[in-house]
């Protein structure tokens, strides 16, 4: 549905330019630690409860693939998720290029109504 392809779309411009912005503006460096990832987790969080509160996320079953402490099958009470390993877990390599571990988000799209059947009962 074109309304998901918009939302989808929404979302993922919405979260590079919060993580750029955190990063652009903030007066110090970022320290490449799980307390620097948490300033980015923030970001994205941010515009998973903007998502939430214009009817785009919702409460739901996550019924994708697992990962982090999310399991397939697990309720999303907020409607969203966001996960990243823990920094300890960077190779050499990343670390070198300051390189932060990856962000994963969870969104459960709320949906839209389209039809709906109305039953009347009526009695003498």
């Amino acid at each position: 549905f074109a309304d998901e392809i918009v939302i989808l779309d929404w979302f993922t411009d919405a979260v590079q330019k919060e993580v750029f912005a955190r990063l652009y503006k903030s007066p110090t460096k970022i320290p490449l630690t799980d307390k620097g990832q948490a300033v980015l987790i923030a970001a994205v969080e941010k515009v998973c409860l903007e998502g939430v509160n214009n009817g785009a996320f919702a409460p739901g079953q996550w019924t994708g693939d697992s990962f982090g402490n999310l399991t397939t099958g697990d309720y999303l009470e907020k409607g969203y998720y966001v996960w990243a390993a823990p920094m300890d877990t960077l190779s050499d390599s990343d670390r070198e290029q300051r390189r932060a571990t990856p962000i994963q988000t969870a969104v459960k799209l709320a949906g839209a109504i389209h039809s709906s059947d109305v039953i009347v009962n009526y009695n003498r």
